[in-house]
């Protein structure tokens, strides 16, 4: 059990309610101060989560460079061969 406001919560309901939470998000601005404190701390973590991502996402663009030197094939490499691919024996049973 978990301590929330003075009383004491049930685990179960407490997941419970952060599901409810991840899946009814709603931005801080519209939240309402009369929701369960459960509720509103994972909403607040949500928010956390939610600036921190982009945080990643706008240091992890990045724009490619034109290749400063461009590499040629040889001729005798260019060719793709055949695979060697392995025969089965057949059964005694079947005609040859």
């Amino acid at each position: 059990m978990i301590e929330s406001n003075g009383g004491t919560i049930d685990i179960v309901k407490e997941l419970r309610l952060r599901q409810w939470a991840r899946l009814h998000y709603t931005p801080s601005a519209e939240r309402s101060a009369t929701w369960h404190p459960i509720v509103l701390e994972e909403m607040a973590l949500r928010d956390r989560e939610l600036q921190s991502a982009a945080a990643v996402q706008m240091v992890s663009s990045f724009v490619p460079l034109v290749p400063a030197q461009y590499h040629e094939i040889h001729a005798g490499h260019a060719r793709l061969t055949e695979p060697n691919l392995v025969k089965t024996r057949q059964s005694q049973n079947q005609p040859v």
